[in-house]
Formats: C-alpha cells, sequence, structure tokens
C-alpha cells in the first residue's frame, strides 16, 4: 500500500512504492493548491470555465468532429468492456495525437497492464493516463485511483535524475460508461490526484445538452494542457545535466511576484517554512527575499480583496503589501511583511486594549465610508504591533454589494445575527462582530 492525494486529501492505493533516499519526501501538511503546482492545470481551469460561459464553443471544426465520434461512441451500450476500450482509445488517439509515433494504447508498465497511457521520450516521462469502465462494471477498484496507481508505477520508470527537477505533470481521464472526468496528476513524493472536472456525460441530451459543450470544452483545454506538458517533458528530456532540484515540492511553484503597486518589477523570495493552512485552499508560507533582505508571509488564497489590503495598508493598519499576482484557476497570490506582535486581547492593561480598539473601530468606520467590507472582524485577524492595530485576512472582504462569503459553513461568531439566506457581506456584519470581538475581551463600547 501507499500514500496517494486524493481532492488534496491522502488515501491509500494497492500498487508498487516508488519512494526511496533518491525523491522528495511526503509532507506532513496539505499541499498547496495544485494550479500553484503546476500552471497548467489552472489554465485547463480557466479554458473550461470560459467556454462554459461563451455562447461560441470554439476550438477547429476538425477537433468538434472528433470529439462528436468519440462521444456519439462512448454514449452506446458496451457489453464488451475491451470493446469500450478499443474505441475509445481508438478516438482520443484521433483527438490527441497528429503522429502516427504518438500512440495511446493498452501496454504494460513494468507489470502493470493499463487501459491506454503514453510517456513522453527515452526518460519515460507521464504524460497520459486513461481507465475505462462499462457502467456498472463489477470492480473494487475505483478506476481514478486504479489509474493513480498506474501513473505511480510509471513514475518508477523515470529516470532518477529527474525525480527532483519536477512534479511530472499528466493529464488523467477515465471513461466510465458513458461519462468522462479529467484529472490532474503530480508527484510530490507521492501521487496526487485532483480532478480537473466533474463527470461529464456523453450523451447528448445530458443536463439539457450543458454537457456536450462542457465536453467540447474539457477536450479543447486538455489538447492545450497536453501541449504545455510535452513542452516541458521535452526541455526536461532535452538537457545534458538535470536542471536544479526543487526545493519543495509540494511548496508552490513561486519564487518572484510582481512588486505592488509598481508591477514593472518585482520582489524575488524563497519559500522557507509553511505557516498556517485551510480546508478551503488559504495557506500561509513564511519566505525571505533575496532583494531588499525582507522577513515575509506569502498568502495562497481563491480570494483576495488587494484593494482594502491597501487601504489599511497605507494607513499603517495591515502588513505593507510587496507583491501581488493573479495565477489561472482563480488563485491569487500575495507577499506581505511578517508582523510581529500578539493578538488583541491576549496582553496589556484595559487601558491598552480600549485605546487599539478606539483605532480599530476608526479603521472599520474609515474603510466603511469608502464602500468596503471585510466579513470577519473575529480576534484572530486583529493583531497589535506597538502601540498600533494591524487588520490580516483580507479573503472575503471587498467593495460593498460584491464581496460575499463562502459556502462553506461558517463560524457561530459570524453567522449569529444574519440572515443565512443571504451571503452578501454587509457593514452591519462587520459591527456586529465588531462588537461582539471587543466585548468578549472587555473592551467599552
Amino acid at each position: 500500500m501507499s500514500e496517494h492525494f486524493f481532492h488534496n486529501h491522502p488515501v491509500k492505493v494497492t500498487g508498487p512504492g516508488t519512494q526511496n533516499e533518491s525523491q522528495p519526501s511526503l509532507p506532513d501538511t496539505k499541499l498547496a493548491p495544485f494550479e500553484v503546482l503546476y500552471t497548467g492545470f489552472g489554465v485547463f481551469l480557466d479554458t473550461c470555465r470560459a467556454k462554459r460561459q461563451s455562447q461560441v464553443v470554439g476550438g477547429s471544426a476538425v477537433l468538434r468532429h472528433k470529439v462528436e465520434m468519440f462521444a456519439s461512441e462512448m454514449a452506446q451500450v458496451y457489453e464488451s468492456e475491451s470493446s469500450r476500450e478499443s474505441d475509445g482509445l481508438k478516438h482520443l488517439n484521433h483527438i490527441f495525437f497528429d503522429s502516427p509515433h504518438q500512440v495511446l494504447r493498452l501496454s504494460n508498465i513494468n507489470i502493470a497492464m493499463t487501459d491506454g497511457h503514453y510517456v513522453y521520450g527515452e526518460y519515460n516521462i507521464p504524460y497520459l493516463f486513461v481507465e475505462f469502465r462499462n457502467e456498472g462494471a463489477c470492480s473494487k477498484a475505483i478506476p481514478a485511483i486504479q489509474m493513480a496507481s498506474y501513473y505511480q508505477v510509471s513514475v518508477a520508470e523515470v529516470d532518477r535524475k529527474l525525480i527532483y527537477c519536477s512534479r511530472l505533470p499528466a493529464l488523467g481521464m477515465t471513461v466510465v460508461g458513458p461519462v468522462v472526468t479529467f484529472y490532474a496528476m503530480l508527484w510530490v513524493g507521492s501521487v496526487v490526484l485532483i480532478p480537473l472536472t466533474s463527470g461529464i456525460s456523453c450523451v447528448s441530451c445530458a443536463a439539457g445538452g450543458d454537457d456536450r459543450r462542457a465536453l467540447h470544452g474539457a477536450f479543447i483545454a486538455a489538447t492545450n494542457l497536453l501541449a504545455q506538458i510535452g513542452e516541458d517533458a521535452k526541455k526536461l528530456s532535452n538537457i545534458s545535466s538535470p536542471p536544479p532540484p526543487l526545493l519543495h515540492h509540494f511548496y508552490p511553484d513561486i519564487t518572484e511576484l510582481p512588486s505592488f503597486p509598481d508591477s514593472p518589477t518585482s520582489i524575488r523570495f524563497q519559500i522557507t517554512d509553511i505557516m498556517r493552512h485551510g480546508s478551503d485552499g488559504r495557506i500561509l508560507y513564511r519566505a525571505q527575499s533575496t532583494s531588499p533582505d525582507l522577513d515575509l508571509v506569502i498568502k495562497v488564497a481563491r480570494s483576495y480583496s488587494i484593494g482594502l489590503h491597501n487601504f489599511c495598508a497605507s494607513r499603517g493598519h495591515a502588513p505593507t503589501i510587496r507583491g501581488f499576482k493573479k495565477f489561472p484557476g482563480n488563485v491569487v497570490v500575495i507577499a506581505m511583511d511578517h508582523l510581529e506582535g500578539d493578538h488583541l486581547g491576549s496582553e496589556g492593561s484595559e487601558e491598552f486594549r480600549n485605546k487599539m480598539a478606539e483605532q480599530l473601530k476608526q479603521l472599520v468606520k474609515d474603510f466603511h465610508s469608502s464602500n468596503y467590507v471585510h466579513g470577519d472582524l473575529r480576534l484572530p485577524n486583529i493583531y497589535c504591533v506597538g502601540d498600533k492595530i494591524k487588520l490580516l485576512d483580507f479573503d472575503w472582504g471587498g467593495i460593498v454589494g460584491e464581496a460575499f462569503y463562502p459556502y462553506q459553513i461558517l463560524t457561530s461568531e459570524l453567522r449569529e445575527g444574519r440572515d443565512m439566506n443571504n451571503l452578501m457581506i454587509t457593514k452591519e456584519d462587520d459591527d456586529r462582530v465588531l462588537d461582539m470581538s471587543l466585548k468578549s475581551i472587555g473592551c467599552s463600547l
């Protein structure tokens, strides 16, 4: 048994192990969002979103025809799973490969027989894996996990000197009856397997025809992703000596960001440690910049109000922003100064707490006047640095009418006293939560 990450959580799958002293060790913590481990996966998601929202399917007429032929075949009922495999592979080869030397086929990797896979070049760099099942087929193996185990065996065949140099990104596909799902696969000392799409039906009338549009968009995204994976594999295999090793396979693949607000310049840094992570993909890292020499926090999040953060920072009430960038896949990364301080209420006299509370109330009043809301004015997001209040965590904030709480279940402090049928963040939400926070530490209001 070996450990794999599925939906960013470890699961056990059967398959030969590949981890040894020459490979990156498995992290004890959760991974960075996969979109910043390999940006091609973020581009895939952006392409799918754009195609869903567009009235024009896009892609070449030739590609659309090939996808239609694949969907027509896979929508049929097959008595034999091998027949589904044979027909499916034939059409996938038409979609993905132009060269007769690049053939997705049933073949062995070591002792494992795959439904279909392709590896790149003499170094056997993983590229594309497909797993087929008939609908309702009796099998103890989950198709996606079976595919991940084949990918793991494939990684064991990669030239050892390249393991440290790449996360070996690959695209995975499962075809279960008429339903197709696309997956991201990465190597970080164990296999990372994450769905890029939900299951998309090949039946033409599924979801009122919306699934067919989604299928075309996913194949357009997949062809673009495979082109990028191929280019990266070519660079990796056409070298006289391997590139420098990745310091941390499970940290974001980011060493610089455009400076904020002067984007023509950049700030360079090296991530040194993980500080905190949340279940919604929000992660904080410690980092050290190389020029100038700064102690930084790098935040990775799905959403962030850089406007509200900058409003507070310009008044000395938030960490100085050093860099900011939106990455493909709806991920933002922010570099900011590390704060040395304490949470409001953790120490100090009553007089000091009341003084800090007055600063905080004035700050909230000021950004409300500028039509901003924060959304989470609980004590963990309020720091005291010297005699200055500092506000943190601008993930949910933004302009009034544009900022919303996430769909995840909120804490009782955020739910209490509000209508949870409407997730729009209001100034009243900020005032209510702030009053609750200040009362809890005995501040006079």
